[in-house]
């Protein structure tokens, strides 16, 4: 089974210094280790930033004497459908995470500051060459740091539960994801026993919620009552998939973070091709970013109408 591709955006103010340079610093990482990390892929952007600024002189000069190339960069400001589309986003300053928070709620569970230990990285605008060289080695410290620790894995933790009807499935589904390189937290029902799928259901849509897994598996008799029961719990966009197709549409145009499987209906063989299938498919974005953020209103108690973006 295979993964999905982890898109990184980096967030600043104006997107002309600090996230370019660390856009730059990731892509140069990424291309180095090309077989530890040939699925990620790095953007950056600025929560106040204006279109089609370049990056500054002494940001790009400071890339080269770290003997990175600057790449053909233009600001772009900050949008939904960016942090829609993106699996961690990194943030400069507690302020630029906070502004996130507000752009989109929803995604609270993959916006964190750059530096793992809380710090703010400062703005080096007005600054000498020194200040941006000084700027450009910490955040290459940051991004190698992001990289190498974890990034790769948190894109790789998964979580699995099933009621009585899934127990047998889940075990092989588990010993499969396992050998494949996936972290799995698992909530089975326990064996030989009779358990009631919400309570399972219950577990995986935590996990998710909460960025504890990136995304959830369950399985029951049909699907459908973990599916219901899942939706129940906030963030969790759940979806029954009985074919690769119904699981290949739930990520692309519903952005499904837990995936639903009839443990009646479905042999083992085709229930791994439709895992990998929703592991594999990104989230097209779009039109469909601006329905699912309807949806997400629906959860606050809100008007989908008023939503237009």
């Amino acid at each position: 089974m295979a993964t999905s591709p982890n898109t990184i955006l980096f967030v600043c103010t104006g997107n002309t210094c600090r996230s370019p340079m660390a856009e730059a610093i990731a892509l140069h990482l990424i291309a180095a280790e090309k077989t530890s990390f040939h699925s990620v892929q790095a953007f950056s952007a600025g929560v106040a930033a204006g279109p089609g600024a370049p990056m500054t002189p002494e940001a790009a000069e400071a890339l080269r004497r770290l003997k990175i190339e600057p790449h053909h960069h233009r600001s772009t400001p900050i949008s939904r459908d960016m942090i829609a589309g993106a699996d961690h986003i990194y943030a400069m300053t507690a302020s630029h995470v906070e502004q996130l928070h507000a752009i989109a709620p929803d995604a609270f569970a993959k916006i964190e500051l750059l530096d793992p230990n809380g710090a703010n990285i400062p703005d080096p605008i007005g600054g000498d060459q020194t200040l941006y060289d000084e700027t450009a080695r910490l955040l290459k410290k940051h991004v190698s740091a992001r990289l190498q620790r974890g990034l790769e894995m948190s894109d790789r933790t998964l979580a699995i539960g099933s009621d009585h009807r899934g127990v047998e499935m889940l075990d092989h589904i588990v010993a499969t994801l396992r050998k494949d390189g996936f972290e799995i937290n698992a909530f089975p029902c326990p064996e030989g026993r009779s358990c009631d799928y919400p309570d399972m259901a219950w577990h995986v849509g935590v996990a998710v919620s909460t960025g504890a897994a990136s995304r959830g598996l369950l399985l029951c008799g049909t699907g459908i009552g973990m599916c219901i029961a899942a939706n129940k719990v906030p963030r969790v966009r759940a979806a029954v998939a009985y074919d690769e197709i119904t699981a290949e549409m739930s990520r692309r145009h519903n952005d499904a973070n837990v995936l639903c499987l009839p443990a009646d209906f479905i042999r083992s063989k085709l229930i791994e091709r439709i895992i990998e299938k929703w592991l594999s498919t990104p989230f097209d974005g779009g039109r469909h970013a601006r329905r699912v953020h309807k949806i997400d209103a629906i959860e606050r108690g809100e008007d989908p109408t008023s939503v237009t973006d």
